[in-house]
């Protein structure tokens, strides 16, 4: 019993610190947040879909960046870039500056969802929705250079001048702010335009438990939404390419997979918040006082069907991709984690009986676990470096090889477009220049589905600074009957090893090297005869 009003007092405390000095330990976390995020963002190197945002914000001016997006060099909206451009011209344009805007878009979505959820159900509710998506999967797209993190930002501002909208509050600003955080939202990547259900759910909800349609909340979700225009040029120039590809492919599992990536992170942090909460429960008829009447009294309706709506959101999005698109990536369902957030605060909330106690141990529990995340991350990330150097003669990846480890004269051909671009990016000058890709759509769209590199890469070579070759294929090996391949042997969106075989030719084995998309072999090439080729298969 003593040990149990020790807890009690203290639990009381934290709440009445935190309800009290919340814009402090708001501001506090958000500094420490943008901190540890942007370590994280400086020991990683930007990836194949980062450097597209790199190259394309690098550009001369945003006429030049609009006529690659129309020409197909890459699909978002134009936002992403002028946020990066402003980057870059502020702080450089290192690995930090270039994620900044996802950065502070992830940022912007944690205060949002602690503002949405704290005006419902109090200060130490909020900081525990803030903490949770924190720590779900969604966290590892807060430091990539992509449109995601924005997304996720512009979605939950979205929310909050909404929620403030219906309360009256600031009316004319917060129905401004609707208007242009979803706009903004939508200018930024093409899903995004499925944040507009969720809104129009809960407003619908709204209207009917009101009787009547709040004019001006419907005028701004809909201007907002026609800023949906601007895809027309960018889905035009998607359409160029074929697709059909497992990795694009809307199915089932990849749907269940979206869900996966948000909720795996979760499942240790929730299962100690579920105790929390059910330790809270008083036995019926236990003696107990009753809650307080000043207590907050938690979402109305119509908010926890916009909570559902954002919950849903891979949903819509698999139906748009099956029916419109035919393209759907995991990430594209990242919002949902908003609305799983503001799910879980108003369940803790509502059935914890001990509010205060259950609320600041909830949130005790899951700034521990970011905490103890990040101090893990650390030291695998120390331990990683201290075992490279340790072992000398292993470069962590093959454009790291020495050319005169190989024969000097013989091509480099990368058999993954992915490997390509990365190698363009970072290898010296000395293996850049003996860089290759193959390309011939045909074959890549019998042997995988999709021309994406194919058609692409060579679209690339016009914007971008690819230091690299793209050579056709059958020009190239008319032309050179020995060549060095790398490339993993089974990945989807890799054809060259598969032609070859068809063709007889002989692959010998060089190496092998683990690397971010598998396995990749390093195989030198020997073309058979011109005389006693085998006839391609087509």
């Amino acid at each position: 019993m003593k040990f149990a009003r020790s807890l009690r007092a203290f639990a009381e405390s934290m709440a009445e610190q935190l309800e009290h000095g919340r814009y402090f330990h708001l501001v506090s976390f958000s500094i420490v947040f943008a901190g540890l995020t942007a370590l994280r963002a400086l020991a990683k190197p930007l990836w194949y879909d980062e450097l597209f945002t790199y190259y394309m914000s690098r550009l001369p001016d945003m006429k030049t960046t609009w006529s690659a997006l129309q020409a197909g060099a890459d699909l978002n909206p134009p936002l992403l870039y002028i946020a990066t451009r402003t980057a870059h011209a502020i702080l450089g344009d290192g690995l930090i500056a270039t994620r900044l805007p996802a950065i502070l878009g992830f940022l912007l979505m944690l205060v949002c969802l602690f503002r949405f959820v704290e005006f419902r159900c109090g200060a130490v509710y909020g900081f525990a929705a803030m903490l949770l998506a924190a720590l779900s999967g969604a966290y590892a797209f807060s430091y990539e250079a992509r449109s995601y993190g924005m997304v996720l930002g512009f979605c939950a501002l979205s929310l909050v001048c909404w929620q403030w909208a219906t309360e009256g509050r600031a009316r004319p600003f917060s129905l401004a702010g609707l208007c242009l955080s979803l706009a903004a939202a939508l200018l930024t990547h093409c899903y995004a335009v499925l944040v507009v259900i969720p809104l129009a759910l809960g407003e619908m909800v709204r209207t009917a438990q009101r009787k009547r349609v709040d004019w001006p909340v419907w005028i701004s979700l809909t201007v907002a939404s026609c800023v949906v225009a601007i895809y027309l040029p960018l889905l035009a120039a998607n359409h160029r390419f074929a697709l059909d590809n497992v990795t694009f492919r809307p199915t089932l599992l990849v749907l269940a997979e979206c869900y996966r990536i948000l909720l795996n992170p979760l499942a240790g942090p929730l299962i100690g918040a579920l105790g929390i909460v059910a330790a809270s429960r008083r036995p019926q008829n236990s003696g107990e006082p009753k809650r307080p009447t000043g207590e907050p009294k938690g979402f109305p309706l119509y908010e926890i069907s916009a909570a559902l709506g954002l919950v849903l959101i891979p949903v819509f999005a698999y139906l748009v991709a099956s029916s419109v698109s035919h393209v759907f990536m995991t990430r594209y369902g990242l919002a949902a984690v908003v609305g799983l957030s503001i799910l879980f605060a108003s369940f803790a909330h509502r059935y914890a009986d001990d509010r205060t106690l259950a609320g600041a141990a909830i949130t005790l529990l899951f700034a521990a676990w970011f905490a103890g995340g990040f101090f893990l991350w650390m030291a695998n990330a120390a331990g990683a470096r201290v075992s490279a150097a340790s072992i000398g003669g292993t470069p962590p990846h093959v454009y790291e090889i020495a050319p005169e480890m190989v024969e000097k004269d013989l091509p480099f051909v990368a058999s993954n477009g992915l490997f390509f671009l990365e190698a363009d990016h970072y290898a010296p000058a000395a293996f850049t220049s003996r860089l290759v890709y193959l390309s011939d759509p045909e074959l890549a769209i019998r042997y995988t589905g999709t021309d994406v590199f194919d058609r692409g890469l060579p679209i690339l070579e016009k914007w971008f600074p690819i230091r690299a070759r793209v050579e056709d294929y059958s020009s190239f090996v008319g032309r050179h009957r020995r060549f060095l391949a790398f490339g993993g042997f089974d990945h989807p969106l890799g054809w060259l090893t598969k032609k070859l075989l068809d063709e007889g030719a002989e692959l010998r084995f060089l190496g092998q090297y683990h690397g971010p998309y598998g396995e990749n072999l390093l195989l030198e090439i020997t073309m058979p005869p011109v005389e006693s080729a085998l006839p391609p298969k087509r």
